[in-house]
């Protein structure tokens, strides 16, 4: 599958917590340094913070991603595997992706990504994105990265 909508239409409230500096586009020193030190535990040479907006998900911080997508500043909320992070409220490991015929596809087949783990980024109560690692290598998910 190419693409996936797992969000629905539920994410009014959601959407309501990413108001003011949440939405900046500015670089945040803090947030880079959040997901190098993600990258840096995890082994992955990919991390990002991102955020779930109505049809996108927009990256905040990152590291290791291909030059498109950083420059673009996101991609498809329904080919990431982030929507299901902000779905579930809870984490999301997946060690190989091309086997998980319940995630898209895109991004393992155009990107490489294979292993995959992803945790909610809270807005108070709400959850508004993910913190995540991803690697283009199938890999066992650390219990301690949790």
């Amino acid at each position: 599958m190419d693409r996936i909508s797992a969000l629905g239409s539920h994410h009014r409230r959601r959407l309501a917590a990413l108001t003011g500096r949440v939405l900046d586009d500015g670089p945040d020193t803090v947030l880079d340094a959040i997901v190098q030190e993600a990258a840096t535990l995890s082994g992955r040479p990919t991390a990002l913070l991102s955020l779930a907006l109505d049809h996108t998900l927009k990256f905040c911080a990152s590291v290791g991603l291909p030059e498109d997508l950083r420059i673009a500043g996101g991609v498809d909320l329904a080919v990431s595997f982030c929507q299901f992070v902000v779905r579930d409220e809870m984490p999301v490991a997946v060690d190989d992706a091309a086997e998980c015929s319940e995630l898209p596809q895109q991004l393992v087949e155009r990107r490489g990504f294979r292993s995959y783990l992803g945790v909610p980024v809270h807005i108070g109560s709400t959850v508004v994105g993910s913190l995540c690692v991803s690697g283009d290598v199938p890999e066992g998910i650390d219990s301690a990265l949790l």
